[in-house]
């Protein structure tokens, strides 16, 4: 059935939005609607799931609406600013490309997967047959073989990298927020849209911007139920920055390993509780959980809530980093008793950045896991096949110049290439330099190839201010040799061997990062292209 509503706004521009549609978000403030103009959204504010239609309420929300638009935020700060305001209505118009969707498109409820605890996860590594009631979520080193299905599904929805990389730039736009003192307050997968430019790009934009805020000491009723921090849904205290990293971290958590970090074991009520808390609260078991009262499912040293089997999610030892598995630990654990405890939203830039760059996509089964640098063949943890030529991977491994011999990795990178096909990627700058939150994905070096052919081309991105120098230990006894605005050739046997090709960086700050080049061909390092 469809029920077109036209609104008038401001400056006399008729509006349609079909009302029976499904809405583009719904949140704690309110529904938004695609416009019948694809490129346009219409917010409409809403309390108790009721359209506002108070005359004063609607004037305090137009002059709360006119206050946002006064911020003048930065272009990069991608937020879908009100465009004009609606006459009669406490709703405004605000720009949202048709070919953005929400961050619910990377949930396990856009998969349909309504039987998912009907699936049995059996662990299909030297325990196999062994019941998963033995072994921790943690400690898996596979994929359940019994869920292929919904790994299939998983892939289909972008996989771990994709995931990362649109997590990383939504926590950018978050960080550079909390730079100016501003609280998003509501962040939930309703309003955080993005659009993929492909598997490693991801463009965020996060909506509703009356959610804007500066920190509020003063409790808030309004939050999106399951993303709240424990202090604003117990109504303890008000929006801070540390609010809003445990609701990004939420998103984060159930779009990585589509489970809630707090639904477990104690999120069923008994039936003595019915619905009601042990302690005679009027909150329900789910309640108790989604508000932080019971602990995080994950939690090391109190199992009380862990999953049920029935409900294991995917391996998080596969699914996420150390680093990843460390944020999560500390906001969920100690964070969830202390927000004062909780990893800034910065240090969340990096650690999604790093997890997608650290990810090669099967060419079997599609799944994007993490790469084990060690290896010489990429062998999938999904579907247990190896890599086969005429794919193979590049790996980027930048170390800091400091004069000795040995030193920590900075920064790696892989990507897998399809060597039949012509191609050109780019090198984020994060590899060469210092990483900034605002200009992480910015690109600095290209790698382009023609099929048939056993050499790629390396060019520097001429607007960026790096500084590229390139060497071959064959040749000028490895000099290093400035890239500058050309191209320069290199062929795949010198690049399958280790530490034979370097690229040296150096930034407006004269510091300098050393870089390994290498290519591992799909059937290990001999290359079969020739």
């Amino acid at each position: 059935m469809c029920s077109i509503v036209e609104v008038i706004d401001d400056s006399n521009n008729v509006h349609k939005y079909n009302q029976s549609a499904k809405p583009l978000g719904e949140g704690g403030q309110g529904i938004v609607y695609r416009s019948l103009n694809p490129d346009l959204a219409i917010k409409i504010e809403r309390q108790n799931g009721v359209e506002t239609t108070d005359k004063q309420q609607i004037e305090d929300f137009h002059k709360k609406i006119r206050n946002i638009r006064l911020l003048q935020l930065e272009d990069d700060i991608k937020i879908s600013l009100p465009l004009t305001l609606l006459k009669d209505h406490a709703g405004y118009v605000m720009k949202l490309l048709n070919s953005a969707r929400s961050c619910e498109f990377f949930l396990e409820t856009n998969c349909h997967l309504t039987n998912l605890t009907n699936h049995t996860f059996t662990v299909c590594n030297d325990t196999v047959g062994t019941d998963v009631t033995t072994v921790g979520p943690n400690e898996s080193c596979k994929f359940p073989s019994s869920c292929n299905d919904v790994l299939k599904r998983y892939a289909m929805s972008g996989g771990l990298r994709l995931r990362n990389i649109t997590l990383a730039n939504t926590a950018s736009i978050i960080s550079r927020l909390h730079g100016r003192s501003l609280i998003y307050a509501d962040i939930s997968h309703n309003n955080v849209f993005f659009i993929a430019d492909n598997a490693f790009r991801s463009t965020v934009w996060l909506i509703d911007a009356d959610n804007l805020i500066y920190e509020k000491k003063q409790t808030m009723s309004v939050f999106t139920p399951g993303y709240a921090a424990p202090e604003v849904a117990q109504k303890v205290d008000g929006v801070r920055p540390q609010s809003d990293c445990h609701a990004f971290s939420v998103l984060a958590f159930k779009m990585l390993c589509w489970v809630h970090p707090f639904l477990g074991l104690l999120s069923k009520p008994t039936d003595d509780e019915d619905d009601w808390g042990s302690d005679g609260s009027t909150l329900g078991a789910e309640d108790r959980c989604y508000a932080g009262i019971n602990p995080y499912i994950d939690d090391p040293n109190d199992r009380s809530n862990a999953e049920e089997v029935i409900n294991q999610a995917f391996p998080r030892k596969i699914m996420l980093t150390k680093l990843q598995q460390k944020l999560f630990e500390v906001t969920f654990c100690k964070g969830r008793i202390n927000p004062g405890l909780r990893p800034s939203i910065y240090h969340h830039v990096r650690a999604h950045a790093k997890a997608s760059d650290e990810m090669v996509c099967c060419q079997h089964c599609g799944m994007s896991l993490a790469y084990d640098f060690n290896d010489d063949v990429y062998t999938c943890k999904c579907c247990d096949r190896q890599m086969q030529y005429p794919f193979g991977i590049f790996v980027l491994k930048s170390f800091w110049y400091t004069g000795k011999k040995e030193d920590k990795t900075a920064y790696k990178w892989v990507r897998e290439v399809d060597l039949s096909k012509d191609f050109e990627i780019s090198v984020p700058v994060r590899v060469f330099d210092i990483f900034d939150n605002r200009n992480f994905d910015e690109d600095c070096l290209y790698i382009s190839h023609k099929k048939d052919k056993s050499f790629i081309t390396i060019q520097k991105n001429m607007d960026s201010e790096i500084s590229l120098s390139y060497a071959n230990k064959s040749f000028k006894n490895g000099k290093f040799n400035d890239l500058g605005n050309g191209s320069h050739i290199v062929d795949f046997k010198d690049m399958i061997m280790r530490d034979q090709i370097w690229l040296l960086s150096k930034n407006k700050d004269s510091l300098y990062k050393v870089i390994s080049f290498l290519f591992i061909g799909g059937n290990g390092n001999a290359f079969i292209g020739d």
